[in-house]
């Protein structure tokens, strides 16, 4: 059986994320619309959106408080919602995401580390080398 992932090679009982218009795996962060067998990854761009340009707020669609989004450092620039990503302290993606559900990520020196190694809030842990999830190792 040939999937996207490694993850859904070693665990297919592990579905994609269905949200009736896409599913997503949350695993390798592949993605594919409804009614189509293409399966797409996001793509990687550089120029990291600066983090004092970030708006910090309510996103009150999703029941997300301010002080969460200031926890996380999650906020908008222009239109986009805009998570960030730390490695070692260090940002080093951000992940957008439009209204209609369109999502990009934007790296900068990421120091070797893929995006798909990655935990959103990690940074909120400290960097004690362990980690609840992780695939990768053989």
């Amino acid at each position: 059986m040939k999937t996207h992932c490694r993850v859904l090679t070693v665990h297919p009982q592990m579905p994609w994320t269905d949200y009736g218009d896409h599913t997503y795996c949350f695993s390798c962060g592949a993605h594919r619309t409804e009614g189509s067998s293409e399966v797409t990854q996001l793509e990687v761009s550089g120029n990291l959106i600066p983090q004092e340009l970030l708006d910090i707020r309510t996103l009150s669609s999703r029941g997300i408080s301010r002080a969460t989004c200031e926890k996380f450092n999650y906020g908008y620039h222009g239109d986009k919602q805009v998570a960030c990503y730390y490695h070692r302290g260090h940002l080093v993606y951000q992940k957008t995401r439009t209204a209609d559900k369109r999502f990009s990520v934007l790296s900068g020196d990421t120091g070797g580390v893929p995006f798909k190694n990655l935990l959103f809030g990690r940074h909120l842990w400290g960097d004690g080398g362990w980690s609840p999830i992780d695939y990768n190792r053989g």
